[in-house]
């Protein structure tokens, strides 16, 4: 399933996907993520948060109100709201803690098991509660993009240059990479449940598919050339070795199992005709 950036819904159809549901969410769509029990979570870039109900997008009240940041990488969802951090589980949004600082990138493999990164790039591990700064982390002027993991593994961190950093308890450590991907600059990636990291990104004169596996960086697959300024946004990993890749424009790509990469179509409706007369309205 894949969502757009107003709630848009579009469900896989023969070569691809087509749109089931338009979009009904007045915030730009920061992401979507699916929870253990099935129900699609959705972000925007501020609160409320957002549930699918059936065929409809349901507003989820918190206390908190503010700048969101979430995590819609696989692991627990959670999004924090300020510094006020607040997990899926159990079927709803549960207050667990506050972060020691603003927040600019979070993860979590259980609401006791919470990683994030800081506004000054601080790397800090906790349950909600207690905080325990993780030494390293990027070099500046490179900050955080996004943290990834698999529930029960250390996680991973992006650097918006496309720097990979593993992190563990004693340390943040860089991924090594060989020569040939000296220049790899990392854009989206996956975790898969054995722990390898799966990473979209970009080469001097292409795209790249690589994994991490035990503290280095291989490449695995050509991955489509993009338009000058687009970037890979997200790329999931299935358990039969398919990987989904779709840019921040709209390019989307399939490899099966097989190892071909596949162009994919997302159909949308035709558009209704439109009256004269002032814009809707946009509310909160």
């Amino acid at each position: 399933m894949l969502v757009g950036e107003a709630g848009e819904i579009y469900t896989p159809a023969p070569g691809g996907w087509a749109r089931d549901a338009p979009g009904s969410i007045a915030e730009d769509v920061a992401g979507a993520v699916r929870a253990g029990d099935g129900t699609i979570v959705l972000i925007a870039g501020r609160a409320p948060l957002y549930v699918r109900d059936g065929r409809a997008w349901r507003a989820v009240a918190l206390e908190a109100r503010g700048v969101a940041r979430a995590s819609t990488d696989t692991g627990l969802p959670i999004v924090a709201i300020g510094r006020t951090l607040y997990a899926f589980d159990g079927g709803a949004f549960r207050r667990i803690g506050r972060a020691p600082a603003g927040v600019a990138a979070l993860w979590a493999g259980s609401s006791a098991a919470v990683w994030l990164v800081d506004d000054a790039g601080a790397i800090e591990r906790g349950d909600g509660r207690r905080w325990t700064p993780v030494p390293g982390g990027f070099t500046p002027p490179e900050t955080v993009a996004r943290l990834v993991g698999w529930p029960g593994k250390p996680p991973y961190a992006i650097g918006d240059a496309g720097t990979i950093l593993a992190l563990h308890a004693d340390g943040a450590r860089p991924i090594a990479r060989p020569d040939a991907l000296a220049q790899f600059e990392a854009d989206a990636a996956d975790a898969t449940p054995r722990g390898t990291i799966v990473v979209a990104g970009r080469l001097p004169g292409g795209g790249a598919l690589a994994v991490v596996e035990a503290g280095s960086l291989r490449r695995v697959a050509d991955l489509p050339p993009l338009a000058d300024g687009d970037r890979w946004s997200v790329v999931r990993a299935s358990p039969d070795g398919g990987v989904l890749a779709v840019s921040y424009r709209g390019v989307v790509r399939l490899r099966g199992a097989g190892g071909a990469w596949q162009p994919r179509q997302i159909r949308t409706a035709a558009a209704e005709p439109v009256r004269a007369g002032p814009g809707p309205a946009r509310t909160r």
